[in-house]
This record gives C-alpha cells, sequence and structure tokens, in this order.
C-alpha cells in the first residue's frame, strides 16, 4: 500500500470520495473466516452499506450464512432485493413497521425480530394475528457483567437471569403467533475495548485483565439461560453472538452456533488498537488539497466526517497516505477545510489526494453515494451505497 499506487488509481476522479480495495477484501474475508474457527458468520449490514459486497462476501465461502440488519425498511428492501435469512439487530416496536415485515414473511422470507420485554412480544402477536402468520422472534440475552462495583457493558436487554427470562417465556407460550426461533447475546465489553493503545499500558492490562473475567461471567450465564429456555421445551434454530473485536473469546463458547460480524471487512483504524489480531485496511475515502500557505503545511477538505459514539478525536478521520501526514494538533476535522503537516519523501502539489481511514466501518459511507472497487491497480466498477 503506497501513496503513489492509490494515487495513479484515482488519476482524475473527482474528490471526495471513498473506495474498496477489493484485493484487501479478500484477505480480510480469509483472516475472519480463520479467526471464527468452524463457526458460521452471519453478517451486518450496517458494517457494509452495499448489497452489492454483500453479495460478494455472502458469494465468497458457504460460511457466511445470513444477514444481521439494523433497521426495519432495510430488512425489507433487502429481502425485495433478494436476499433472506435476516436476524434484526435491535427490536421493531412501530407497528407499521412490524407489519412490513410481516408481509415479508409470509410471502416465505425468514426475517426474525429481536425481542427482550414482554411489551416487544404483544405488540409482534397482535400484527401476526392480524395477518394470520407465525412471525419468528430472537431473545436478546444481557452480556453485561458487573466487576468491582462497576457495570461493564451496554445497557440493552432487561434479560440478565433465569429469573427474568421468566415473564418473556411465558408471554412466548402464550402468543399463538409468535415463535422463538433464535437466541443472542452481544458482548459489548468485550468487542468494543481496545486493548493494545498506544501509551497507554497500564489501562490496556487493566482492559485485558476486565474482558478475561468478564467472559468467565458470559459463559456461565449464557449457559445457564440457554438451559432454562430448553427447559420450557423451547427449541432454538440458532444462538448468535460475538463480534469482530471478540471473535477470539467468541469462539470459545460452545453454545454460539453462529458468529456476527461487520466491521472488520472493511476494518477502521479503532481495530488498529487490538491485541488479538489484526486486519487490513479495505476502505478508504480520499480529500483534496486546495493550499500550501507554508513549507509542511497543506489546506485540503475536511467535510465533517466524524464517527459516532463519544466526542473525541478519535472518532474522525485518520491521515494515512501518504505515510507521516498528520493533521495539525491546533485543528480538528469537521471545519470545511482542514490542515495537515507533512514534510516527507512524497512532493505534494495542489489538486492532490490524501487519503484518509475512517474511524467506524460502514459510518464512512454516510457521506457518499456510491463505492469505486478497485482491484489489481485500477478502478473495477462504481457501486452505489444503500442506506
Amino acid at each position: 500500500m503506497t501513496y503513489q499506487y492509490y494515487k495513479n488509481i484515482f488519476k482524475g476522479t473527482p474528490m471526495p470520495f471513498a473506495f474498496v480495495d477489493m484485493d484487501v477484501l479478500d484477505e480480510n474475508i480469509i483472516q475472519i473466516l480463520k479467526r471464527a474457527g468452524s463457526k458460521p458468520v452471519r453478517i451486518a449490514t450496517k458494517s457494509i452499506r452495499s448489497t452489492y459486497l454483500l453479495e460478494y462476501i455472502l458469494k465468497s465461502n458457504a460460511r457466511f450464512r445470513g444477514l444481521m440488519c439494523y433497521r426495519a425498511d432495510e430488512a425489507v428492501a433487502l429481502c425485495q432485493k433478494g436476499f433472506d435469512d435476516i436476524l434484526m439487530a435491535y427490536p421493531i416496536v412501530h407497528l407499521q413497521d412490524i407489519r412490513n415485515i410481516a408481509v415479508e414473511v409470509k410471502r416465505g422470507k425468514k426475517i426474525v425480530m429481536m425481542t427482550d420485554l414482554p411489551e416487544h412480544v404483544d405488540r409482534i402477536q397482535r400484527v401476526a394475528k392480524e395477518l394470520d402468520v407465525e412471525l419468528p422472534v430472537c431473545v436478546d440475552l444481557n452480556m453485561s457483567t458487573r466487576l468491582y462495583g462497576k457495570y461493564f457493558g451496554i445497557y440493552r436487554s432487561s434479560i440478565s437471569n433465569t429469573g427474568q427470562l421468566l415473564s418473556y417465556i411465558e408471554k412466548i407460550k402464550e402468543s399463538s403467533h409468535v415463535k422463538l426461533l433464535a437466541a443472542t447475546g452481544y458482548e459489548a465489553q468485550i468487542a468494543g475495548m481496545p486493548d493494545n493503545l498506544p501509551g497507554s499500558w497500564l489501562r490496556n492490562i487493566l482492559t485485558a485483565h476486565l474482558k478475561r473475567k468478564s467472559f468467565k461471567a458470559i459463559l456461565t450465564r449464557r449457559k445457564e439461560m440457554l438451559n432454562y429456555i430448553n427447559e420450557q421445551g423451547v427449541y432454538l434454530e440458532y444462538i448468535n453472538g460475538g463480534s469482530t473485536g471478540s471473535l477470539e473469546y467468541s469462539i470459545q463458547d460452545d453454545n454460539l452456533t453462529e458468529l456476527a460480524v461487520g466491521s472488520g471487512f472493511y476494518s477502521p483504524y479503532l481495530f488498529d488498537y487490538y491485541n488479538d489480531f489484526r486486519h487490513l485496511p479495505a476502505a478508504w475515502c480520499a480529500f483534496e488539497l486546495r493550499h500550501h500557505p507554508e513549507k509542511s503545511i497543506y489546506t485540503g477538505e475536511g467535510e465533517g466526517y466524524v464517527s459516532s459514539g463519544e466526542v473525541g478525536k478519535a472518532k474522525n478521520p485518520l491521515p494515512f497516505l501518504p505515510e507521516g501526514i498528520k493533521v495539525l494538533k491546533s485543528e480538528i476535522l469537521g471545519e470545511s477545510q482542514i490542515s495537515f503537516r507533512y514534510s516527507g519523501e512524497v512532493n505534494l502539489g495542489i489538486g492532490d489526494p490524501i487519503f484518509m481511514r475512517y474511524a467506524k466501518a460502514g459510518e464512512l459511507c454516510d457521506f457518499f453515494s456510491h463505492l469505486y472497487l478497485i482491484r489489481n491497480g485500477k478502478i473495477q466498477k462504481q457501486v452505489a451505497i444503500s442506506s
């Protein structure tokens, strides 16, 4: 990966633009399958944002099975484009959204809605009965833990133990048109916690310790809750877990029958700071240089392409090529233009690109209408970005 390689590929291409290096994507696909052991992998759509690339990854290996979607309209649109076997990542609570999904299920599509409250089941039952269709659901099990008196994880599911499962299972059993088909549990405190941050050795040691300790608790809790579900006479077709940042942990859990992966295919730069794995950057964007006000200072587009989450410089795009280029410490990406400091070997000029890596995977696509796909040093094609 050199600056000149990518500059030559995109000579004359209007900026800003986003692209995916298909040669790198192919390598990431191989490495993700290795990290997943022998388990099937469900693809998280919000990290890909392209139906062409979703289909490309699904066809690349038989172990890629199904999608994990984040909105009802997205799931319906993908079904209408020929995709199937979709697990919703979050509960769908608007009745019209549930109806839209129910229509697709009645057409023969498999869309499994996420639930953790009896109220979720009530809403789905109401629509399913109205349309005379059985709707499959997944129960979201809370994998967050309490360590040393602190809550370690995210606040999402209301089900953390077998006692809290009781009212949920009772609601499932009394619902004539709802079937509990799957279970999931996202280990956010493992998947989302970098443990190899530069200059933070003490924090890294503490994070690694908390991850190991939390995972032991997760193994015990998940097994107890799944056994309870089984004792209630409910057969689960699959049990989902894991993500890009936690595969090394998730493959140790024999209860999981499949894993979910999304961001690892593009490998945004936040994943550079994990001990257990390293993927190659496959998705990038490019900004145009417009000023050269002083020696070693260059100014170009900024646009405000900032990732979601906790506010801070870690959510800004990261200048990547030419190697050694940096955003001035006095500035932050988000203005209409931004200044860089560079004194390397590349002779930069007005109109040249600065290649940037994004902090998160699919969110790069929020700012563009299409992606360029490159392979073997050439632009292969353009593909539309799906919302």
